[in-house]
């Protein structure tokens, strides 16, 4: 995936820093939402497999094996980890733009020649 043209810049001449913000933001949305979606798509299916064993025309082995295979189900959902430490999905990509932008914020106001705090 190439790059977006929009750039913003934040820095003082001789020290520009650029941030190709729309590019990351898209990827990021998309990874998020694949991760949203594979989550979607397990609970469909373990509620599919549900019905199965909950059916009047399942056998009863077979319905020993959709409880087993839903009880393994519920206990290990499929999601998207980062490291092994925390899910991805919307909510990361919330938390993600309020830390940019805060980020951005804070860089903007301690800018050489400007009138934030430090000047």
């Amino acid at each position: 995936m190439m790059a977006l043209p929009f750039v913003v810049m934040v820095g003082y001449p001789g020290h520009v820093v650029k941030f190709y913000l729309v590019d990351e933001l898209l990827r990021f949305y998309l990874v998020s939402t694949y991760a949203d979606s594979l989550s979607q798509l397990h609970d469909e299916v373990e509620d599919g497999v549900l019905a199965l064993q909950e059916s009047n025309h399942t056998y009863e082995e077979d319905r020993l094996l959709y409880h087993a295979l839903a009880s393994r189900m519920s206990a290990r959902p499929a999601f998207v980890s980062i490291g092994g430490m925390v899910s991805l999905g919307r909510g990361m990509m919330a938390a993600f733009i309020n830390i940019s932008l805060t980020y951005a914020i804070i860089v903007y106001q301690y800018r050489p020649g400007g009138t934030g705090p430090c000047n």
